[in-house]
């Protein structure tokens, strides 16, 4: 039985790992996007996209996804601030 919950234990602490990893991943992708967009507009070919504040998303209890101020108030018809 002692083992078993070590093994759980070792199980949560890989997951927790792996989810840390993923929202770093997800951070950089987006801030890569963002510069690239900056880029773009600083050839004269876009726009300069406005700035606007990262909101994390919250799916099934867990942190993620992303999103912003101006997509949520757009999916929800509500401002978030």
């Amino acid at each position: 039985m002692r083992k078993l919950a070590i093994e759980n234990s070792e199980m949560k602490l890989e997951m927790a790992r792996l989810s840390d990893g993923w929202a770093n991943l997800n951070a950089a992708v987006e801030e890569v996007r963002a510069t690239h967009r900056w880029m773009i507009a600083a050839l004269g070919l876009l726009e300069a996209p406005t700035e606007v504040e990262p909101v994390a998303k919250e799916k099934n209890g867990v942190e993620g996804g992303g999103g912003t101020r101006e997509t949520m108030a757009a999916t929800t018809g509500k401002s978030t601030g």
